[in-house]
């Protein structure tokens, strides 16, 4: 029977959020106005301060920025950013924490709220078994700048992992999760062996309170 580990992307594998990433490089090609750029930089902003946390609402304002675009051309802006993105934004301790939980038998998810436009790229660059993430809607090949389904974030994470453990007939006490946020604990919570990654002060006390392991990322070695 295999073990599955979830880990997320945004502030646990990776420095920030990729999407904000993917913002940036979008506006430095001019495929963002300045009025739609500041106000999605604002919103990364309240949302780490913890002020805004409708999520879904941002995510459709943000994705009219490649709504048109075939896959096609949306793959080379993707791989454009990424080149440049993951060397410099990929904590010093991921590459080896993945790799240390597929020694120890471990099938790695990404389990993440980015869109799968960048996290299945995401998935070789890491080397994980496969990615549950944000799906973008596409019609004959073209982006519509909707979402298919419900995004991955919050309960969702947590109704996914679950999901995915009770069809291929694995169990939660066995399964690993790690994440950064306060809204990834509904799925912290459900599992064997949870980890809190590269937390603040104030995350710090929630995983003490919640029994949750603390890791660091940020520096090497795991």
């Amino acid at each position: 029977m295999n073990k599955y580990a979830f880990i997320d992307i945004d502030n646990t594998l990776l420095k920030g959020q990729v999407q904000q990433g993917f913002i940036d490089f979008l506006y430095s090609e001019s495929r963002l106005s300045v009025l739609k750029y500041a106000l999605l930089s604002l919103w990364f902003v309240l949302y780490k301060m913890g002020i805004f946390s409708d999520v879904k609402k941002i995510f459709k304002f943000g994705l009219r920025s490649i709504r048109g675009l075939t896959t096609a051309e949306a793959d080379i802006l993707a791989n454009r950013f990424l080149n440049v993105y993951l060397p410099i934004n990929t904590h010093v301790g991921s590459i080896s924490f993945i790799r240390k939980i597929r020694d120890e038998g471990y099938r790695v998810i990404l389990l993440s709220t980015a869109i799968d436009l960048l996290v299945s790229k995401l998935k070789f660059y890491f080397n994980a078994d496969d990615i549950l993430c944000t799906r973008l809607e596409k019609k004959d090949d073209i982006y519509t700048g909707n979402i298919c389904g419900e995004l991955v974030y919050g309960e969702n994470k947590a109704r996914v992992l679950r999901q995915l453990i009770e069809e291929v007939g694995s169990h939660l006490s066995e399964t690993i999760a790690c994440a950064d946020h306060e809204s990834d604990l509904p799925m912290l919570k459900i599992v064997g062996r949870p980890y809190l990654a590269n937390p603040n002060k104030r995350m710090v006390k929630i995983a003490i309170q919640n029994n949750i392991a603390i890791i660091d990322l940020r520096h090497e070695p795991f």
